[in-house]
């Protein structure tokens, strides 16, 4: 008797260890640990048995947890519903699932007590959930009705979580049916699988149906579950009914988030209700919303549609502001309704032609002096809205840096004197040393970017590090890395301000950002021409690489200024210049899509109209070959085919390539040649940019080909 329960005691400790390797997620040595249970001094119980099997479930070993399930009834070891959960569990993860179906017919056979069975179900429908297979969920479901086990909560839920990514609302409103049919309430998570699936299969009858069903079933409709009811309104251009659900969210205390407001702004556009989505962007900012692409290119058609030239302008530099993409139909919007006005169209690519490269250009520069007012006031105001909602937000770093870009969005007035403890204050400081603590922009980095030379002076008299590196990346603006109020002010700010720090000893040599671009590359990068020959240490620095090779003349060649690119050629900069993979500058402004004059200033200069560089270096030989190849198997993208053609192309391939037309021109007046082939399958630029479907500059090569008679 005693032996009996010695043993007893030894099976329990035994189950212990292994439960505890399993959840330890040791299934090996939980399986070799059952393995020493075998004899016959220690026969292994059911739990045992279902330990074993949970670990051989967590290992995805479903045919070592069937042995153990098979092998269970030979040594008289009934099991329970946790054995057959483990090898339930793996068939309808990763094994066969019709074997699962065969299991779960085999549960009533074995005893199995309905109320456990109606646990291993439901955990493994929810198991279901995460590879979407809606299929095999409702089959399992439909099996538990054939058994006669009544579903609980759970079970619908899961099965409900598992249609939704499949768009079955015609299943997932018959399964809420059916749960009311058996007097169980949906928790929130069924109701809002319910909701998801109506609004991607664009009922929004019925996703009005169960919101409206939500507070019977003591749910309180949520910001998810109006948004999935507000969307589906959307998808069929309901844009009224829309519009009463955010008035309902009003009056529930429900706030509209991103998704909602998105959703209504796609009713505004296929509406054309111009308006209204200007209103609805504008209250995203109050609801601490912040618009994302999607937002905009909403609103952006619907304002171009309906000819309001000057909301598509406004529209177009809040997208700058944000550093956001416009899609081609809000692009064809804004200019449509800028030609139809006699606006210019080319005022708005000084803000966002450098950060969107995929769509089609209108290339030129900003010229027109009358609508500069407009835009300093758009500027301002967009502005203003910026730095409200991140009032809101509390985001105080940000905000502080958006102030300070008020002087630069009028022009850098003249400011009126004041003093630190107004400045500080302007800025909610308390101290100038508050920045230590909590991060972002110093005082004298923001006094150098709005041109406070008052201020700057003062703060370096109190001590003030002037070559102190900014511990924040300025995301927005993309200054990141270690900036310092130098190189803050070459960026943003006036030649005063530069000379001013660079007085009051400045170091040129300390800033490098995360490309390892010092001072000057960053003035370059920015266009500021104005301050490019003060930040000039030497004739050496003219020639300094940053991290991927450019130098100060590459980096010129992105920015929307071609004054830059001039005044580094007055500085003496080779205009023949190449980066370590070959590419030479004046196949830079092709590539990013910026103004010709650069191309126009670098030929003005004598640079070579048919330059072909090859990479420098093992490492850049490496990237070259690689690049190569998978333009020769037909797999490059447009931006490695660029990488690939820094091998040996000319200047005319790159811009034939990216469907630089006034480039195109400018190089055929300079005598580029025409028939320059590229690597070993001797591609011209013709045929680069037929293969691009660039007919303009197809047209154009093959006029100029035919000579003075085709004309």
């Amino acid at each position: 008797m005693a032996d009996g329960r010695h043993a007893e005691r030894q099976l329990v400790d035994a189950n212990h260890g292994l439960t505890s390797l399993r959840r330890r997620g040791r299934w090996r040595q939980a399986a070799h640990a059952f393995c020493t249970l075998r004899p016959r001094t220690l026969r292994p119980n059911v739990f045992s048995y279902s330990i074993a099997i949970s670990a051989h479930e967590q290992a995805r070993a479903w045919t070592r947890g069937l042995r153990l399930l098979s092998g269970m009834r030979s040594v008289r070891v009934a099991p329970n519903v946790y054995s057959f959960s483990g090898v339930l569990g793996s068939c309808l993860r990763i094994g066969p699932w019709r074997l699962a179906l065969v299991l779960l017919a085999l549960m009533p056979i074995v005893a199995v007590p309905p109320d456990e069975e109606d646990v291993g179900f439901g955990s493994q429908l929810a198991a279901l959930e995460k590879p979407s297979k809606w299929e095999l969920a409702v089959c399992v479901l439909r099996r538990m009705r054939c058994l006669e086990v009544l579903p609980n909560r759970i079970c619908y839920s899961a099965t409900l979580s598992a249609e939704e990514p499949g768009r079955q609302w015609r299943i997932a409103v018959q399964l809420l049916r059916d749960m009311h049919s058996v007097r169980i309430l949906p928790d929130e998570i069924s109701q809002s699988s319910g909701l998801s699936a109506c609004e991607r299969g664009g009922q929004w009858a019925r996703a009005m149906q169960i919101l409206q069903r939500m507070p019977g079933c003591r749910i309180t409709p949520n910001d998810f579950s109006y948004n999935g009811a507000i969307s589906a309104c959307a998808s069929v251009g309901g844009w009224q009914r829309a519009l009463r659900l955010e008035g309902a969210m009003a009056r529930g205390r429900v706030v509209l988030d991103e998704i909602g407001h998105n959703g209504l702004l796609g009713s505004c556009e296929a509406a054309g209700l111009w308006a209204l989505a200007l209103s609805l962007l504008l209250r995203m900012g109050l609801c601490r919303c912040t618009p994302d692409d999607i937002s905009y290119n909403s609103a952006l058609p619907a304002c171009g549609r309906a000819g309001r030239w000057q909301s598509t302008l406004r529209l177009v530099q809040a997208v700058w502001l944000a550093r956001l993409t416009p899609s081609k139909l809000s692009y064809n919007s804004a200019v449509a309704s800028w030609e139809q006005r006699g606006a210019s169209s080319t005022c708005w690519q000084p803000c966002c032609s450098h950060r969107s490269h995929s769509l089609p250009r209108r290339e030129g520069d900003f010229t027109v002096e009358a609508d500069r007012p407009k835009v300093k006031a758009l500027t301002d105001e967009l502005l203003k809205l910026k730095c409200h909602s991140l009032w809101l937000r509390r985001d105080m770093l940000n905000w502080r840096f958006y102030q300070s870009l008020f002087p630069r969005g009028q022009g850098h007035p003249q400011k009126a004197e004041e003093d630190i403890d107004t400045f500080l204050q302007r800025y909610n400081f308390t101290s100038e040393h508050q920045h230590l603590e909590q991060g972002g922009l110093s005082p004298l980095m923001l006094a150098s970017i709005e041109g406070n030379i008052t201020i700057i002076k003062k703060l370096v008299e109190g001590k003030a590090d002037v070559n102190e590196l900014m511990t924040w990346d300025i995301k927005d603006a993309q200054l990141e890395g270690h900036h310092t109020a130098l190189s803050l002010a070459a960026a943003l700010s006036t030649r005063t301000t530069v000379l001013t720090l660079l007085n009051l000893k400045a170091d040129l040599y300390i800033p490098k950002d995360r490309l390892g671009s010092n001072a000057l590359m960053t003035a370059a990068r920015f266009g500021n021409s104005d301050v490019l020959p003060l930040l000039v240490g030497g004739p050496s620095d003219l020639s300094l690489q940053n991290n991927f090779g450019g130098r100060p003349l590459h980096v010129a060649s992105i920015s929307e200024n071609p004054s830059a690119t001039r005044t580094l050629l007055q500085l003496r900069c080779d205009p023949d210049t190449a980066t370590n993979i070959g590419c030479p500058v004046l196949c830079f402004s092709p590539q990013y899509g910026t103004s010709p004059g650069h191309a126009e200033m670098l030929l003005k200069a004598r640079a070579d109209p048919n330059i072909s560089r090859a990479p420098v270096g093992a490492s850049a030989i490496s990237l070259s070959e690689n690049w190569m190849r998978k333009v020769r198997e037909g797999k490059a993208t447009l931006a490695e085919t660029n990488l690939a053609l820094c091998n040996r192309g000319t200047p005319l391939h790159f811009a034939a390539l990216n469907g630089s037309l006034e480039i195109v021109k400018l190089l055929l007046e300079y005598q580029a040649d025409q028939d320059a082939t590229w690597s070993d399958q001797k591609i011209t630029p013709l045929a680069l940019a037929e293969q691009q479907g660039q007919m303009a500059v197809v047209a154009l090569l093959k006029s100029a080909a035919a000579g003075p008679a085709s004309s």
